[in-house]
C-alpha cells in the first residue's frame, strides 16, 4: 500500500511524499522479507532519484534492480515497472549510465544500503541494524560476533529513547 501510494505521489509531482512512502514501504519490505516489495521499494527510490535529477544514485538503484522479476499478488513492481523506467529513462544522460553500468553488479541489499546512505537516511529498523552489523562483523570469531551483537542492542536502545524524547513523539508502546 505504501509504495502504490509512493507510485501516486510520483505522479502528482510530489517527489518528497513519493521518497517518504517508499522509504517506509521499503523499510516493512524488509522487516517482513518481502522480496517483491524490496525490489519495488528500490525501484521508486530509483525513480525518486531520477525526478531530483540524483543521476549517479537513480542510474545504481536501477542497475541493481533492472533485471528483477518481483512477482506480488496484486502486481505491484511489475505493474509500475515500465512506467517507472519511462520517467528514469527520460532523465538519463551519460552520468546515469556509468552510475547504472556500475549498479549492475549491485545486489539488492547492497541496492538498499547504497539508497540509504545516499540522502542520509539512516535504516534503524533491527534488521537493517543487524544486516550493517553483520556485514561488518568477523564471523569466525565468537567473542567479536558477541561485541556486535551488544553494539546492536545499544544502538537500538540508543535509537528508542531518543525516538522517545523527540519533541512531539509519542514514546512506543510495547505489548
Amino acid at each position: 500500500m505504501l509504495a502504490e501510494l509512493a507510485w501516486l505521489s510520483l505522479q502528482a509531482g510530489r517527489v518528497d511524499d513519493a521518497e517518504s512512502s517508499a522509504r517506509q514501504s521499503l523499510a516493512l519490505a524488509e522487516e517482513i522479507r518481502d522480496r517483491a516489495g524490496r525490489v519495488f521499494g528500490v525501484g521508486l527510490l530509483a525513480t525518486v532519484a531520477a525526478q531530483r535529477r540524483q543521476l549517479d544514485h537513480a542510474g545504481s538503484l536501477w542497475g541493481a534492480i533492472e533485471h528483477e522479476d518481483a512477482v506480488a499478488p496484486l502486481g505491484g513492481w511489475r505493474r509500475h515497472r515500465h512506467e517507472c523506467e519511462a520517467l528514469i529513462r527520460e532523465a538519463a544522460g551519460p552520468k546515469f549510465e556509468t552510475a547504472f553500468a556500475e549498479g549492475r553488479t549491485l545486489t539488492l541489499d547492497d541496492a538498499r544500503i547504497a539508497s540509504s546512505r545516499q540522502t542520509g537516511y539512516r535504516d534503524v529498523t533491527a534488521s537493517g541494524l543487524v544486516y550493517d552489523l553483520v556485514c561488518s562483523c568477523d564471523r569466525s570469531r565468537a567473542e567479536s560476533r558477541n561485541h556486535h551483537l551488544q553494539a546492536l542492542f545499544e544502538r537500538i536502545v540508543g535509537h528508542e529513547r531518543a525516538t522517545a524524547t523527540s519533541p512531539g513523539r509519542q514514546p512506543r508502546q510495547h505489548n
